[in-house]
């Protein structure tokens, strides 16, 4: 009998005051699980972690109280390493129409065992210069970022020296999200321009142009054995492509039709596919046989879905500051209670 996992809820709704204001752009699981943290409009970072109810709690930083992710209007992207070793936030000034790109910048942090920073200052600061960040990624190694440059490129930053080690020049869109290969020599970029592109990181070869989304490609996500590119975009489209044949193997096309896709995600195991988007809707979707698992209905836009690394979870953040919601799912596999 094949695997049929399923959801339950177990948080709802978390309001916190002025932090929740503001709409949340990205959450993230540290590598162990324990800590989530969230990235919001008003610059500020929150970490949060799952307690024995089910819930999530805020972590107060009590030794850090002067931890700040950078400049202040805006944090857009929140990443921990897969090693579990650092924290990188990108933030910035302006509004998403209105960008000054010197004023953004991704900062990283060294992390303790628990995923929370040990410093309030971070250990290194990058300086994309592209028009928005909107989105990076990290290596699997934690040692390389991939993040949007000067002119529609892409750029790999090496972590350590702060320096640039690949410009990758063909995108006729800004990029939107990066997901690198497991061996971190390989990079898969969405971008505006609609195309998904895979990427040798090293020399900056493009190895592989993808099947395009009509208007942009916003979410993309590489499969945890790195045999599946999974996006979405402004067509309302999800697409599933086969990484070494580029050869589309299912298109979702009939479950987004009220708002464009923000958010594609692989669960750890790589059976799962999750969608989100402009409709509130989240999808999960069987990876092997293309059938829908679960549908959770929603009304408020999500920008962003995230399984923890342990699968145990799954995360969605919203886009209404005047109704900010996390929602927080068990990941439960029936097959097992069967």
């Amino acid at each position: 009998m094949s695997s049929k996992p399923s959801l339950f809820v177990l948080k709802d709704l978390l309001r916190d005051g002025n932090f929740l204001k503001e709409a949340i752009y990205c959450l993230g699981f540290s590598a162990n699980s324990k800590t989530l943290a969230s990235a919001s409009g008003n610059s500020k970072i929150n970490f949060w972690r799952v307690n024995a109810n089910g819930l999530l709690d805020r972590i107060p930083l009590k030794s850090l109280t002067n931890f700040q992710t950078g400049t202040k209007d805006r944090s857009s992207w929140v990443v921990y390493s897969k090693d579990g070793k650092r924290l990188a936030v990108a933030s910035g000034s302006g509004s998403a129409d209105n960008i000054e790109p010197q004023k953004w910048e991704i900062a990283i942090w060294e992390v303790d065992s628990d995923g929370l920073p040990k410093t309030e200052q971070p250990f290194q600061k990058i300086n994309p210069g592209a028009e928005h960040v909107p989105a990076f990624g990290f290596s699997y190694d934690g040692k390389l970022i991939a993040s949007p440059g000067p002119n529609k490129s892409v750029i790999i930053w090496e972590v350590e020296s702060g320096k640039q080690l690949t410009n990758l020049s063909g995108h006729s869109g800004q990029a939107r999200e990066f997901s690198f290969s497991r061996d971190s020599t390989r990079l898969i970029v969405a971008s505006g321009e609609g195309t998904v592109k895979l990427w040798e990181v090293k020399n900056g070869t493009l190895l592989k142009d993808f099947a395009a989304h009509t208007g942009g490609a916003w979410t993309s996500s590489l499969s945890p054995n790195d045999k599946l590119v999974a996006s979405g975009g402004k067509d309302k489209a999800v697409l599933l492509s086969e990484v070494e044949s580029t050869q589309r193997v299912a298109a979702f096309t009939d479950k987004h039709q009220n708002g464009e896709v923000y958010s594609v995600v692989f669960s750890p195991n790589g059976k799962i596919l999750a969608t989100a988007g402009d409709d509130g809707d989240i999808i999960l979707w069987d990876v092997e046989t293309g059938e829908i698992i679960q549908e959770l209905k929603g009304k408020i836009v999500i920008n962003n879905l995230a399984f923890s690394p342990d699968g145990k979870f799954l995360v969605s953040g919203t886009d209404n500051p005047d109704n900010v919601i996390i929602n927080l799912w068990q990941v439960v596999d029936n097959s097992k209670t069967k």
